[in-house]
């Protein structure tokens, strides 16, 4: 009798780093959208941050 195991692998899209940075960028952004440019300009980073983390395992996975 055989059983069958796979091999279970971390979802890149569940990465919490990637949820959270996204979410403080975004919630960031729209509290401090008057406090001026360089604020909202901090906060887009921290927004991009995120998104740049989560295609990263795709890009990984497609030139590999």
């Amino acid at each position: 009798m055989s059983t069958n195991t796979a091999t279970v692998t971390a979802d890149p899209w569940a990465d919490p780093k990637t949820s959270n940075s996204m979410a403080i960028g975004f919630i960031g952004a729209g509290f401090t959208v008057n406090s001026g440019f360089v604020v909202l300009t901090l906060f887009a980073c921290v927004f991009y941050t995120g998104c740049g983390l989560m295609y990263s395992p795709v890009v990984c996975r497609l030139s590999a």
